[in-house]
């Protein structure tokens, strides 16, 4: 942001900062957090501690200590904003979705498992999966499988049936800070397998194919089966949300530069 957009931005953005005063153990210091978050607002090249303190006129060496040593109520700082979360959510317009929670698979893997506790829990989820995922589609009749094992969801989607008979569904997704990308898709019941037998009852699996990048995926939802496949596919791909807001910290506000410990 320029100087003079962010001089208008300053009473928003002091009614977004004040209320965090008393998170801070010494308030005497609070005036530099709105210090460094307004450097990290600004169109400064590179937005570590000394380009944003030298541009504030502030002592390099407050700010770094101010950053590094003064103590933070992290609990109450994490209430504050996800009240503030819930307030402002009810006010934006409404994209037909709801609420849409999303589960990290660096550290959940789903595991037929995990899976079956989304089922107990009544948990309706939409989850990316891996290619070797093991499964097989599902016949009209509804039995399970007589095969002692899956195959991959990868040959599954080019070898079954339910899956070759199919058109592609193409659909266009919106993005923020990317181009708008374009993705074939396809969708089919299948039974999954495990080491304890085949799953309870049958999960629908969509298979996305973008023909600009190459990439295909491979999701999992335990939706019923009459759940429109474009619904689905913008739950899946509602990680792309939490994408951009990785791409704009660490570009426009310039957290790649961050100087400290987490």
């Amino acid at each position: 942001m320029t100087e003079q957009q962010l001089r208008a931005l300053a009473p928003a953005l002091v009614r977004f900062l004040d209320p965090l005063l008393f998170c801070c153990a010494y308030t005497q210091t609070f005036g530099h957090l709105g210090t460094y978050v307004r450097g990290l607002l600004s169109d400064l090249p590179r937005k570590s501690v000394e380009p944003i303190a030298l541009q504030a006129g502030t002592p390099v060496r407050t700010l770094q200590e101010f950053l590094k040593d003064h103590a933070w109520d992290a609990h109450r700082v994490r209430q504050h904003l996800q009240r503030h979360t819930a307030s402002l959510l009810p006010t934006l317009p409404s994209d037909a979705l709801g609420t849409v929670g999303l589960i990290d698979a660096t550290s959940t893997r789903k595991r037929p498992g995990f899976v079956a506790g989304l089922d107990e829990r009544q948990l309706r989820f939409v989850g990316e999966v891996p290619r070797s995922c093991s499964c097989w589609a599902a016949v009209k009749s509804g039995r399970r499988p007589e095969q002692g094992k899956g195959r991959p969801a990868e040959e599954v989607v080019r070898h079954a049936s339910a899956f070759r008979r199919q058109s592609w569904q193409v659909l266009r997704l919106a993005r923020r800070s990317l181009e708008d990308q374009v993705w074939r898709v396809k969708a089919a019941r299948v039974w999954l397998s495990s080491g304890a037998g085949w799953s309870a009852g049958t999960y629908g699996l969509l298979w996305a194919s973008n023909d600009a990048t190459g990439e295909e995926k491979f999701f999992l939802s335990n939706a019923p089966a009459e759940s429109g496949v474009g619904v689905l596919v913008r739950v899946a791909f509602r990680r792309a949300c939490v994408e951009h807001s990785f791409r704009v910290s660490k570009s426009e506000l310039g957290f790649s530069h961050f100087e400290g410990r987490n």
